[in-house]
């Protein structure tokens, strides 16, 4: 499987959500987790636009863009590092993943961070999910 991400998020009376704007390595099932924090983004505008005649202008949609894009890019980012380096059969490159488990494994702050920040309840959150957690 190989990565995508969409150019743009939204246009006039479109907004693209999960898959249809990103397409990431199925590991450790961070696809459907992104989605999920994209569609919260996205229902977060859209409440906030309720009351306007124009809540699907790019004027509205443009901040649920704005708030997922970035977000998403990195989370794409560090599945692509995770996947080359856990199939990557280069020795130096194994040894310093094992390290890096090792240490990480030591850690359990860092361990409980990055678990939390990959579950999607923590870190930068839409305000819709963190209603939810």
């Amino acid at each position: 499987m190989r990565r995508q991400h969409a150019h743009r998020y939204v246009d006039d009376g479109v907004a693209l959500v999960g898959d249809a704007a990103h397409m990431i390595h199925p590991l450790a099932g961070q696809g459907v987790n992104i989605g999920f924090l994209d569609a919260a983004a996205l229902s977060a505008c859209l409440l906030d636009a309720q009351d306007h005649s124009d809540f699907y202008s790019m004027a509205w949609l443009a901040r649920y863009e704005k708030e997922r894009r970035h977000p998403n890019l990195l989370m794409m980012q560090s599945m692509d590092f995770f996947y080359r380096a856990f199939s990557n059969r280069v020795l130096p490159i194994k040894l310093l993943r094992n390290i890096g488990l090792g240490v990480a494994g030591r850690l359990p702050f860092a361990k409980e961070h990055v678990m939390r920040l990959a579950m999607g309840i923590e870190g930068r959150l839409p305000e819709l999910s963190r209603r939810v957690g």
